[in-house]
């Protein structure tokens, strides 16, 4: 009964049949929509709907399916922060969600990549005024204060396993 709810409270946000949903766990949001269910991570792809996309901003545009690879490794990176016994319930889920996270948003634009953390007021970051950044430079910043990285991020980085995802249409 909880998971036949939760999968109806995701499908309303989340097509769970899409490829890298499917494969790679990530939460592929459309256009400038934000989530309410709390994602670990999710990414913001342009609407199959172009007229949709027409206000928001930034615009999203389609990662490579190497990006998505990234975001499907990065998102198991902030599934080690949990206990084995909630790890393995976020497993036995198609996405990772917990109802005390900061959702990070994901969204790769024609300037770079950038991100947004839930409950912001502010816009994405960084800023267009700043240079454009990479999704690993992006995942970089995301996991440092200044330039020193959290612990366990350099490891991580050596150590992962990044998916092979499909490339989108």
């Amino acid at each position: 009964m909880e998971n036949e709810r939760f999968l109806e409270l995701v499908s309303q946000e989340v097509e769970l049949n899409h490829p890298w949903v499917k494969e790679g766990r990530i939460p592929v949001i459309y256009g400038g929509m934000y989530a309410r269910m709390r994602y670990e991570v999710a990414l913001l792809l342009p609407s199959p709907n172009s007229d949709a996309d027409e206000y928001v901003f930034p615009k999203p545009v389609t990662p490579t399916a190497e990006e998505a690879g990234l975001v499907a490794d990065y998102i198991n990176y902030r599934r080690n922060y949990y206990n084995q016994r909630w790890q393995q319930k976020m497993l036995e889920r198609p996405v990772d969600v917990d109802s005390t996270t900061r959702t990070v948003y994901l969204t790769k634009t024609d300037h770079g990549w950038v991100y947004r953390r839930d409950g912001w007021e502010q816009p994405f970051a960084p800023h267009r005024n700043q240079p454009p950044y990479t999704l690993e430079e992006l995942l970089d910043h995301i996991n440092s204060i200044g330039d020193t990285l959290y612990h366990g991020w350099e490891e991580w980085k050596q150590n992962r396993t990044v998916p092979v995802l499909p490339e989108l249409n």
